[in-house]
């Protein structure tokens, strides 16, 4: 056949890369077009994709004992590829795939196709990867590609079957918490109520450093005072964050006096009120004898302003006082012997 147009002659068999407006390619590729009207040639890969590697088929020989065979390719399911033996295409139900586990079958993908009986001594099975339900690479989808309307930073993404919904961020200091109905997520505030604030310790040397004094504490129905005893002790410093929010302290105390008579121990506050008095409730077995007194007081903060809370400590005779020891002198050495916190709670 011949063909002329605008004075030039084609004849059968006759068109050549000088007759097209188009650069050459490389062998294996394909001329394709960009929809645009502009052609070239560009590698067709499995799939019909373009620009990834060329068309896979995978052809080996029976033996009569081989029922499994290693090919080139991955494939997603038994679909994705076309089987023969011989040229003749073999349904689904003959051959299974399965991972070698390791080379291009790491990580459980389907690199091996497993097909019975076996095929006869010389028989051909030829398998052709058609490149479609191609397995996602783990790690292989970016956050742009699950993007949901409305995205923005901090959401959670959650099941609502049937699809996926977007839990919006919360606000500062809620919880994530499950709804009434069991069936979905949702930000709560948590409850306030009986909350720690804040808590404040005596962490300075006083918890183990030895200090003695000779002032007294009456053992009478008066309240004691600032002024009276030794001291202080310890001591801590607490802001509350609340005027109406609930003080707790608690002091462990190691004293000792140089007669048999009982220690006196007191705690108060910056404005001179005494918030909890102690006397242990046995005579020391011999003078100098030490032991530890516990105290503990409960009140409300009252205001927003600092407080400071300090230890006092007398005998309510005749006696010298030891903290942290016994006969003027320390025991145990650097190891705590008392304790001084206050912790602040939310009503």
């Amino acid at each position: 056949m011949t063909i002329k147009t605008h004075g030039r002659m084609f004849t059968d068999k006759s068109v050549s890369m000088a007759q097209i407006n188009v650069t050459d390619g490389t062998d294996g590729q394909a001329l394709v077009t960009d929809g645009s009207g502009a052609l070239r040639f560009a590698t067709v890969g499995v799939g019909g994709s373009v620009g990834s590697s060329t068309y896979v088929e995978d052809t080996f020989t029976g033996n009569n004992v081989l029922t499994k065979f290693q090919m080139t390719a991955t494939a997603a399911v038994e679909e994705s590829i076309f089987v023969f033996v011989d040229g003749v295409a073999q349904p689904t139900t003959t051959f299974t795939l399965s991972s070698s586990g390791s080379g291009i079958g790491a990580n459980g993908a389907l690199d091996e196709i497993n097909i019975t009986p076996a095929i006869a001594t010389g028989q051909q099975l030829r398998v052709c990867h058609l490149g479609i339900n191609t397995a996602i690479a783990d790690n292989s989808i970016t956050g742009s590609k699950i993007a949901m309307t409305g995205d923005q930073q901090g959401d959670i993404m959650y099941y609502s079957s049937p699809d996926y919904a977007r839990l919006g961020i919360g606000t500062a200091g809620q919880h994530l918490a499950t709804n009434a109905g069991a069936t979905a997520p949702e930000w709560v505030t948590p409850p306030t109520t009986g909350g720690v604030v804040q808590m404040k310790y005596d962490s300075s040397n006083r918890q183990y450093a030895v200090n003695t004094g000779n002032g007294t504490i009456p053992l009478d129905d008066t309240s004691p005072t600032i002024g009276e005893g030794n001291g202080p002790f310890m001591q801590v410093a607490i802001t509350p964050q609340s005027a109406s929010n609930i003080l707790v302290v608690n002091h462990v105390g190691f004293y000792g006096t140089s007669t048999n008579t009982n220690p006196i121990v007191c705690m108060f506050t910056n404005d001179g009120t005494c918030r909890a008095v102690n006397s242990h409730g046995k005579h020391a077995a011999s003078g100098s004898e030490g032991y530890p007194h516990p105290l503990q007081a409960t009140f409300v903060a009252g205001g927003t302003s600092a407080i400071t809370i300090t230890i006092r400590a007398g005998g309510h005779g005749g006696s010298q006082i030891t903290f942290n020891g016994q006969g003027g002198s320390r025991l145990f050495g650097t190891t705590p012997k008392s304790s001084l916190m206050v912790t602040e709670y939310t009503p």
